[in-house]
């Protein structure tokens, strides 16, 4: 699919988020100089790590996009996003393997995590900058942050717990479910990782099926002299 003239590549989103990955990265491991660094170090500095990827994931990029931009933005423009953000973080993830000694099927799984949250973050975006006012957004962005936050906050009322006693629901929040993942202490990847994850991947599909499906009226734009002219079905498609 050729992509509308009027999509650019984020160049500002990609500066934000290369800052927020080197924030991350001096704030997960620091400078510790006169440490020698170990596994045990790396594993606990790549939790952290993680945790702070997903915390831009799930609340800075919405922010942005929701609260910080107009509401008049291209249907697709989250979705190039979402390309931009995702295909940046593989020149940091995959390195991690090394000093962490995770297995090809750990760096994918994480991937694949990181892949279904921020594609369905990607929609619910999409569906935040199509509505023309502020409340619109705003209850979007709420929406996001709910997201983020449900599942620790019922892990706290919880009494179903998996097999290295966290409660079940942690697996469900794109914050907790890495830093769970990277926690365990067996060598093999339980199948209901995976399941979870597609679950999550399939949910991302429908809600971009829907707002594919879904007619967004075009708005009004106005032009140098002050009259408001219509904006071409074509823009407003994306």
């Amino acid at each position: 699919m050729i992509l509308p003239r009027h999509l650019r590549l984020p160049r500002a989103l990609l500066l934000w988020w290369s800052l927020w990955l080197l924030a991350s990265w001096i704030m997960a491991f620091g400078w510790r100089w006169g440490m020698q660094p170990s596994i045990a170090m790396y594993m606990t500095a790549s939790k952290r790590m993680m945790l702070s990827v997903m915390l831009g994931i799930t609340i800075v990029w919405p922010l942005y996009r929701l609260v910080l931009r107009p509401a008049h933005t291209p249907r697709l423009l989250p979705l190039l996003d979402w390309a931009a953000i995702f295909a940046t973080l593989q020149v940091l993830l995959w390195p991690m393997r090394v000093p962490t000694q995770w297995s090809a099927l750990d760096v994918l799984l994480i991937d694949l995590t990181i892949f279904a949250w921020g594609l369905l973050y990607a929609a619910l975006i999409a569906i935040g900058t199509a509505g023309a006012g502020r409340r619109h957004r705003g209850l979007m962005m709420l929406l996001c942050v709910l997201i983020a936050g449900a599942a620790p906050l019922a892990a706290a009322t919880s009494s179903t717990f998996d097999t290295i006693g966290q409660s079940r629901w942690l697996h469900w929040s794109p914050v907790t479910s890495l830093w769970l993942h990277i926690s365990r202490t067996s060598v093999q990847i339980e199948p209901q990782a995976w399941q979870r994850a597609a679950t999550i991947a399939g949910a991302a599909l429908l809600a971009w099926l829907g707002l594919m499906l879904w007619p967004i009226k075009a708005h009004p734009r106005r032009g140098r002299s002050g009259s408001s002219a219509r904006a071409t079905p074509g823009r407003a498609a994306y």
